[in-house]
């Protein structure tokens, strides 16, 4: 019988200049300092599709973290989504204008092995469309509100951190 090693891939979906998009970056780098395992990888991306495919391709585990903007909850607080409840927010559909449900479905089409579990982290935030570098007070205070979040999603994943 054969059996797959378990691997987690965490990606993170972001733009750097756009104010508080910006955030999932800063999450992946302090996680990139806290995380030491071998079967964790840790990426970021700024576009979806084919991008995102390449980054989760191989990987038996994935956490995607995104921006949301819900106006429900106060910013920096994470919310949990599934594959079809992401696809019904209003972040849903992605740049590449496939919902993630539609890029998973074609990666399997296409024969590539794809993550069979899959948890989606929307950070909610305050402001996406000014171009700037800088992100919000509040969001940066979140940080590690928002990495403990992540680290909490890992190990009830199975995963140790270290």
């Amino acid at each position: 019988m054969d059996f797959m090693k378990k691997k987690l891939k965490i990606v993170g979906i972001g733009n750097t200049i756009l104010s508080d998009n910006k955030i999932t970056f800063l999450v992946m780098e302090k996680l990139n300092t806290i995380i030491r395992n071998d079967d964790i990888d840790i990426g970021f991306i700024t576009s979806t599709g084919m991008t995102l495919l390449d980054a989760i391709e191989g990987f038996t585990h994935l956490i995607l973290i995104d921006t949301v903007k819900t106006g429900k909850v106060m910013v920096g607080e994470v919310l949990r989504y599934s594959l079809s409840d992401y696809d019904l927010s209003p972040r849903g559909k992605m740049i590449s204008g496939l919902t993630l449900k539609e890029i998973f479905l074609l990666g399997e089409k296409m024969g590539l092995m794809m993550p069979g579990e899959v948890h989606i982290l929307g950070i909610e935030i305050e402001e996406d469309k000014i171009i700037s570098e800088e992100v919000s007070q509040k969001l940066l205070a979140a940080i590690d509100y928002i990495a403990d979040k992540t680290l909490t999603t890992i190990k009830e994943m199975n995963f140790k951190i270290n």
